[in-house]
């Protein structure tokens, strides 16, 4: 019972999708949409030991399914789940970031739809992991000390 009722919502939200990209003849965009930080402050550069966040304004009032995909510097894709929501400003992060995380040039794409008029729209942000400073100091420590060895010779 429990695969059928995943599948039927499976369903559900692969429909909603086909309708937003190719049945929907006026697709509009979020108010705003960003990377940001737990707090909504805006920020593209993400340590490797943080958590980045996409900060969203909906256009609209009422009910909305938003979701978002979010693809990795290696091309691979992940999808956030997606969720109903009543309000209109969200900050949302990918529930598995600690497994998922890697160095260099993330790309978010982000969709809603609102059931009761049909409304959709998508957008989509980009934001940067950078190795923390520690680990370029030790890189570059390591880097001069082989230098100073071979030098040494």
């Amino acid at each position: 019972m429990l695969v059928i009722n995943e599948m039927k919502l499976l369903l559900k939200i692969l429909a909603i999708i086909f309708f937003i990209l190719y049945v929907s003849p006026c697709m509009a965009v979020f108010e705003y949409l960003y990377t940001s930080d737990i707090s909504g402050n805006p920020k593209s550069e993400f340590g490797i030991e943080e958590t980045p966040y996409i900060h969203l304004m909906l256009p609209g009032e009422g009910s909305a399914f938003v979701a978002s995909w979010w693809l990795s510097p290696d091309i691979v894709s992940y999808f956030d789940g997606g969720r109903v929501s009543d309000q209109r400003e969200l900050i949302i992060s990918i529930t598995n970031w600690n497994e998922i995380k890697e160095i260099g040039r993330w790309n978010i794409n982000a969709l809603y739809f609102f059931p009761d008029n049909g409304d959709t729209g998508s957008s989509s942000a980009f934001f940067y992991v950078v190795p923390e400073i520690s680990t370029i100091i030790s890189f570059l420590a390591c880097v001069f000390l082989l230098v100073f060895k071979n030098f040494l010779r």
